[in-house]
């Protein structure tokens, strides 16, 4: 899966049909500046968080099962050797610390 493809895609749907919030979401950590792991990090947890807040949104835009192959793609590739416990755990410690300030 080409992720960078996938969420500008996502992205431009978003810009077209105006969609505050996820955008609101997702560009502070897109795209990535220098594509290292903390920065991939937070575009997980940015998606991850996307998928919670704007749920009914995603699904009446057909856009939760892209959201979900995204999320489950840098799942893979960031966190291939961690357990699934250990894998939600960081995911609430990030999700926590980069928008712990965020109000919807």
């Amino acid at each position: 899966m080409d992720v960078p493809h996938e969420i500008s895609t996502l992205v431009d749907g978003w810009c077209e049909r105006r969609a505050l919030r996820p955008l609101r979401i997702l560009l502070p950590y897109w795209p990535p500046l220098n594509g290292f792991t903390d920065e991939w990090q937070q575009v997980w947890a940015a998606m991850r968080h996307i998928r919670a807040m704007c749920r009914g949104e995603l699904a009446l835009h057909g856009e939760s099962e892209q959201v979900g192959m995204i999320i489950a793609e840098l799942s893979q590739r960031l966190f291939d050797n961690e357990t699934p416990q250990d894998i939600e755990e960081l995911a609430e410690r990030l999700t926590a610390a980069i928008f712990r300030d965020y109000s919807a």
